[in-house]
């Protein structure tokens, strides 16, 4: 059973009650207009910072290659991502879960990018390793 069931867009805590904030898949689940107001709450009760992972719908090639050096160890990743409407041009429509998608026409890393930014400083941004699908945005509260 869960200690909380809120709703994102009014969260039921004091202003700065936690000094870190994760939201994981959760933005995606409201419509993009409520969302400045979901990062408004996360912003009022976060004392430092919030951590956001939204859906990045997108076609990815990616890999992890090592290169034995003796003496040496090399790890090296490659990833190359291109936007899911570059090859299905059609406007996102609501689908019983997700109201919308970074990648998606309409909502594009760079629209999503800005509105973060309009609450929180950015402080790195990258899509997990194993499935690029999940991308995470660190983000810091502006005093």
């Amino acid at each position: 059973k869960p200690d909380v069931v809120a709703d994102i867009r009014k969260l039921p805590f004091k202003d700065n009650s936690f000094n870190t904030i994760l939201a994981c898949e959760i933005i995606e689940h409201i419509p993009f207009k409520d969302v400045p107001k979901a990062l408004s709450e996360l912003r009022r009760v976060a004392k430092k910072n919030v951590v956001i992972s939204a859906p990045y719908s997108c076609v990815s090639l990616s890999g992890l290659f090592k290169l034995k050096i003796p003496f040496l160890g090399r790890l090296f990743n490659l990833s190359v991502y291109f936007p899911y409407d570059w090859l299905n041009p059609r406007k996102f429509k609501f689908n019983s879960e997700h109201y919308w998608e970074m990648g998606r026409k309409g909502y594009s890393k760079k629209k999503i990018l800005t509105l973060f930014n309009k609450y929180f400083k950015l402080v790195d941004c990258y899509p997990e390793l194993i499935q690029p699908e999940h991308y995470f945005f660190i983000l810091e509260k502006r005093e």
